[in-house]
């Protein structure tokens, strides 16, 4: 009686179909060597983006302070995003930024956003960053601050974030 070959061990025999574990292990290096290089550009991209909305909204506060101190005659202080609400009659949300309104007088004021902490943040090593911007809409401190919005803040009243003069 004749025994019954057993092909299982002869690959020979078998077609090859599939990838080898090397070559699995070899295309998961490859995507984690792109990963890692992506992962800090991409960062560094929504940062840039929520400065630029950190800067949308310090231009609307401005230009609410302005039509307040034309109506008035007066700038006005406030502390958080229900103050300038209250205030200056413009909603402001602190999805990445708070905001509040300093030193204001007869004749300027300051307007002061403060970044908010993630995660996200702190594996990027992007601590507490702070930008002041003056009445005129000149940028006077920042902290990893990088690219101004063209116009943005400029309005009909004139000035901008390159230190114009307010009208």
């Amino acid at each position: 009686m004749k025994r019954p070959k057993n092909n299982f061990f002869r690959s020979s025999n078998r077609k090859n179909t599939g990838f080898t574990l090397l070559e699995i292990v070899i295309c998961l290096i490859i995507l984690g060597v792109v990963a890692a290089l992506a992962f800090p550009v991409l960062v560094g991209q929504v940062e840039k983006a929520r400065e630029a909305e950190a800067l949308v909204h310090m231009g609307a506060i401005r230009r609410a302070e302005i039509l307040t101190h034309q109506n008035s005659g007066t700038f006005v202080n406030a502390d958080n995003a229900a103050e300038i609400q209250d205030r200056l009659s413009i909603g402001v949300q602190e999805n990445f930024f708070t905001y509040k309104v300093v030193e204001a007088t007869d004749s300027t004021f300051k307007i002061i956003a403060t970044r908010l902490g993630t995660l996200v943040d702190a594996m990027a090593s992007v601590g507490p960053m702070t930008i002041t911007m003056g009445s005129s809409g000149e940028i006077i401190n920042s902290g990893t601050f990088t690219t101004p919005v063209a116009g943005a803040g400029g309005g009909s009243s004139g000035g901008g974030y390159g230190g114009g003069s307010s009208g």
